[in-house]
């Protein structure tokens, strides 16, 4: 799992600001879940098939990070 360090808004006025995010990709990976929100209430906010992605509005509905088993089985 890799996390990215705070991101702040600009408190600018602008309505329409955008998070683009990457990672390295991972061979043989068949998506990547994107987690967004304050340490230890990350939330599930996208699944993608490639290793990046561009949210430009939050749900905040996904699954909480902390419920996730401790264990990976995807091996």
């Amino acid at each position: 799992m890799q996390l990215f360090t705070k991101i702040d808004t600009a408190n600018d006025g602008n309505t329409t600001h955008k998070v683009r995010a990457s990672v390295t990709a991972v061979r043989g990976a068949f998506g990547y879940a994107w987690y967004v929100g304050s340490a230890g209430s990350e939330r599930l906010e996208a699944i993608t098939t490639i290793n990046s992605v561009e949210l430009s509005s939050l749900a905040g509905t996904g699954q909480l990070a902390s419920a996730l088993p401790l264990s990976d089985y995807s091996k």
